[in-house]
């Protein structure tokens, strides 16, 4: 029988069968034949030896498993370990709860705004949780740099006369709750970009892009910063290579807690790295202040926060003077596709402020209000809730919580969703883009999802389409695995099984 035909009725008899795929209940019936015997396993009995044999091969180091694969049109379950209902630390396949929330709750017509105005000599900078303005990739594939919506802003301060601004740049980041880190974030993530922290006024995702060039050997190299500011301090430890042995580690640190970077060792050419700022509101004050100075705009006064003091709506307010957008679906694809951790997370604060205002409690978006959010919407959907522990919405944090069967509900549930497409669209494609380009190569397109990686936590969830063009859905997860490279090997070969079926074998080197 040809594979392909073999693939199909393995699938067809799979899907038949309940709760975990290996079903050897028997029915005598009184009057019919015996059976004759099958030469060859039941389809679902082969299909979980296979996905069995690859996915529990760490356990000897004590790693932790559980996965679930079903039929993306009819829901039917083709595959599950024992523990599906375990809650496990997701990393970040807690983005795929994140995005789908903030799709549900906004729909993909929604756009994040950061507004421009001014009330008597200040000038005020609103923000509603954009994660998005300035962001660096977004703004490259404009062809852009990431403070050209700056140069937007400064026209529109000239077209209203103003060219002196004898005030203070004003930051209202009210939007969201005070916490910009989560208290269960490690210090140590806090240095590095994926730790920047969140707010309702961000700018180059909350990053200092920092960039050393050599200059003659010896000598202190030259640096630039991205966006340019005022507000930090560069300790430049860094030389030019002189060519001679040995020489140090070329490094650029953060301190912590401090808006203090640190650069150090010796450099043949140049480097550019990203790190985190202290306070995102007050570096895109700074930003901002300085990309007016710069562009004929006197600035006399402070960057500081506060309060918007309008009562109106701020679009129908004569005081607006300028405002950026990011749309949803881009928000949503920078989110999935590289992992942003930035954006996850103000997603899930935006949601959760929605909810609020919904309930006529028109409270700052929170990481507390975000879980309720994505609660409410479980009990409506009927995706188990039990086993959630959703301390933020990125994945970081790792008193994060979820199931194998809550997050492959989800991706069922957002498969016949309205936005189901846009959903689809913000995922990593296998070997094509995002976190999962180098992986599935050989595939390239057949695998939509999310992966996750946190210190002893990997994890692979989304649709797979089979050789005969069946989709599945499926979620893995690992916990306590020894390292993530062999946890993302196994999955990817659980994966490639779920494609071409349980007779396919890896290929001989």
């Amino acid at each position: 029988m040809p594979r392909r035909i073999l693939w199909t009725a393995l699938l067809l008899f799979v899907a038949l069968s309940a709760g975990c795929v290996t079903n050897t209940a028997s029915v005598e019936v009184t009057g019919q034949p015996e059976p004759e015997p099958v030469s060859e396993p039941a389809a679902g009995e082969r299909l979980a030896e296979r996905l069995d044999e690859a996915l529990h091969r760490l356990a000897e180091h004590g790693t932790v498993v559980a996965a679930r694969v079903l039929d993306a049109e009819t829901g039917d379950e083709l595959y599950a370990t024992a523990n599906i209902d375990q809650p496990l630390k997701p990393a970040s396949n807690m983005k795929i709860i994140s995005t789908a929330i903030a799709l549900h709750t906004f729909g993909p017509e929604h756009a994040f705004k950061t507004y421009l105005a001014a009330e008597g000599n200040d000038l005020y900078v609103i923000g509603t949780g954009d994660p998005a303005t300035g962001d660096p990739a977004m703004a490259e594939a404009r062809d852009e740099t990431v403070t050209a919506f700056f140069d937007h802003w400064t026209r529109a301060l000239k077209e209203r006369g103003i060219t002196t601004v004898t005030g203070d740049i004003v930051l209202d980041e009210s939007a969201f709750e005070d916490f910009h880190t989560h208290s269960s974030w490690w210090p140590e993530d806090l240095l590095y970009y994926y730790g920047a922290p969140v707010s309702a006024i961000n700018l180059n995702d909350n990053c200092l892009d920092i960039t050393a060039n050599a200059t003659a050997p010896g000598k202190p190299v030259r640096i630039t910063l991205v966006p340019a500011v005022s507000n930090v301090e560069i300790i430049n430890r860094m030389t030019t290579d002189d060519g001679e042995e040995p020489h140090e580690t070329t490094r650029i640190d953060k301190l912590s807690r401090l808006n203090t970077y640190v650069l150090s060792g010796e450099l043949k050419k140049s480097i550019t790295v990203s790190r985190p700022v202290q306070d995102a509101a007050l570096f895109f004050g700074d930003a901002l202040r300085t990309h007016l100075i710069a562009n004929g705009i006197e600035v006399t006064g402070t960057v500081r926060k506060g309060a918007w003091p309008g009562e109106t709506d701020i679009e129908s307010d004569e005081r607006l003077i300028a405002t950026h957008e990011s749309p949803l679906p881009e928000v949503l694809a920078r989110t999935n596709k590289p992992s942003m951790n930035l954006f996850a997370d103000a997603l899930a604060k935006s949601a959760g402020m929605r909810l609020q205002e919904a309930q006529g409690r028109p409270y700052p978006g929170s990481w507390l209000s975000g879980r309720r959010a994505v609660e409410a919407w479980f009990e409506e959907a009927g995706i188990e809730s039990i086993g959630l522990v959703m301390a933020d919405g990125s994945g970081l944090s790792h008193n994060n919580r979820v199931t194998a069967r809550m997050i492959s509900d989800l991706l069922l549930v957002m498969h016949h969703h309205e936005h189901a497409a846009v959903f689809k669209a913000s995922l990593t494609i296998g070997g094509v883009d995002g976190t999962l380009r180098r992986r599935l190569t050989e595939i390239p397109g057949r695998v939509r999802g999310k992966t996750g990686t946190i210190t002893g936590a990997s994890a692979l969830s989304g649709y797979a389409m089979t050789d005969d063009g069946r989709e599945l859905i499926f979620s893995i997860i690992h916990n306590r695995n020894p390292t993530s490279r062999q946890a993302r090997a196994l999955q990817d070969e659980a994966v490639r099984i779920l494609v071409h079926g349980p007779d396919w074998t890896p290929p001989t080197e």
